[in-house]
């Protein structure tokens, strides 16, 4: 009887500890990865990449069978939910419920403690794509307060993808393939970061690194082309003579070069700019005798035409560049009142072109749209003119490449608004433009063809963006 009564009572005690386990054996999310790694005596994780374009499925499975998992947040049956409908400040909640009444709550956030906050500050009826962009500081006291991410987030500033980059990325976006890709920094040589160009497929798997078959990639721009081969910019850091031009014989600086790689990585075309272009043209604000011209003529990015041809934006020129592609001749030179080549005629312009200019890009319709922002906008002016206030503006140009003129069709300024390096230009699918302001506040903007404001958010005080853009 005594040892029926210690068997009774042990079954008791099993049954009674088991009723009142509320531990999680299993927790997962099918995107992101939880930091730490899951152990049911661990409470509180975050994602460490997240992807939520698509709906995600949340799996958590009670040690105990009897006991019951509940969830904060609305999920379907077959356990998907939407994170982007989720506050990023606010936790997802799992509550195991034991069959005793015990509970055990296990928290998941969304986004890290060190991602960004941004304020949206204007949300009236804007296009309803995504926002892709990469956040970094070039002020070392902000630095440490936010992590550097490439991230895509709707209207509201919620993130609907977020990735953690180590030192830092200038460029994100999606490709007409499909694919998308954004700079991995991997070397610092001020004021520059090289590195590599990260591919991702359409559910953000890294499926290949892009980097120059020679010299160091350039953070700049990545285009994939119609025919599936890619382009790039690329950097070579050399002693070059200038004495012709004027300069000294031995100048460190920088040679930039435009590069196609087909799929197999093979270099299809390597155009060097001092092949094409003189350091003379570099416009005169630059010491050519110097011991060292950094950026050379610093060309930023890449654009290709329907008939393959490339347009070329040189900063250091004041000059957007058109290119036979096929055989490397150059078609035509367009710059503002400081550049030394010049071929057209602008019409209804003030300013009379342009000045150390970003993302030139050729719409639909043929015009030319860019960022003028604005450096050396003064005939004459130098680096040291303080009396000199130059103002950022975003600018379309009427070609017509026979004629040579560049007709101002829409432009669009801030008051007081001066981008001295970086930013960006997009004309959207709907008709409106955005824009990247390269600083904190304002740090984007939407606006309509009549130049009315629809969207406009910022980032953290001392934060940055070297471009934005937005895609579906």
């Amino acid at each position: 009887m005594k040892y029926l009564f210690t068997i009774l009572l042990a079954v008791l005690l099993f049954s009674c500890s088991n009723n009142d386990n509320a531990d999680l054996k299993i927790l997962e999310l099918s995107s992101g990865k939880l930091i730490p790694d899951f152990s049911s005596g661990i409470t509180e994780y975050s994602v460490i990449s997240l992807n939520s374009l698509r709906p995600v499925k949340i799996n958590a499975i009670a040690e105990d069978e009897s006991s019951k998992v509940s969830y904060n947040i609305e999920v379907n049956s077959d356990n998907t939910f939407k994170l982007h409908k989720i506050d990023k400040y606010k936790f997802i909640e799992i509550t195991v419920t034991a069959k005793s009444g015990s509970t055990k709550t296990y928290k998941i956030r969304t986004v890290p403690k060190n991602f960004p906050e941004l304020k949206v500050k204007v949300n009236n009826s804007p296009s309803d794509d995504y926002l892709y962009l990469a956040n970094f500081s070039l002020d070392r006291k902000f630095r440490s307060e936010y992590g550097k991410f490439i991230m895509i987030v709707d209207n509201f500033g919620k993130p609907v993808f977020y990735r953690n980059v180590g030192l830092g990325s200038a460029e994100f976006k999606k490709h007409i393939d499909g694919t998308y890709s954004y700079f991995n920094a991997e070397r610092i040589e001020m004021p520059e970061i090289f590195g590599s160009f990260i591919r991702l497929d359409e559910n953000f798997n890294i499926i290949d690194t892009h980097r120059c078959d020679h010299g160091l990639t350039d953070m700049h721009d990545f285009e994939v082309l119609p025919n599936g081969n890619i382009m790039m910019l690329g950097v070579e850091i050399k002693d070059m003579d200038f004495s012709k031009a004027g300069g000294s014989n031995k100048v460190r600086t920088w040679e930039y070069f435009l590069q196609e790689m087909d799929k197999n990585k093979k270099v299809v075309r390597n155009w060097k700019t001092f092949d094409y272009f003189k350091p003379s043209d570099i416009i005169s604000v630059y010491d050519l005798k110097a011991g060292a011209l950094e950026h050379g003529v610093n060309c930023n990015a890449i654009w290709q035409y329907p008939d393959g041809n490339i347009l070329l934006c040189s900063r250091k020129l004041d000059e957007i560049t058109k290119i036979d592609w096929k055989t490397g001749k150059i078609l035509w030179r367009m710059g503002g009142v400081q550049s030394k080549n010049n071929q057209f005629k602008f019409i209804n312009d003030p300013k009379n072109g342009f000045s150390h200019q970003h993302t030139a890009s050729v719409l639909e319709n043929g015009n030319i749209l860019l960022m003028d922002n604005g450096n050396f906008n003064k005939k004459g002016v130098t680096k040291e003119d303080i009396f000199f206030v130059p103002e950022t503006r975003i600018i379309e140009y009427k070609i017509d490449e026979s004629a040579k003129t560049a007709e101002l069709v829409w432009e669009y300024k801030i008051d007081g608004m001066f981008v001295p390096i970086m930013g960006s230009a997009q004309r959207l699918n709907n008709g409106n433009t955005l824009m990247c302001w390269a600083k904190d506040s304002p740090a984007f903007t939407e606006v309509d063809s009549q130049g009315n404001k629809v969207w406009e958010m910022d980032l953290p005080k001392g934060f940055q963006c070297y471009s934005a853009y937005k895609f579906k």
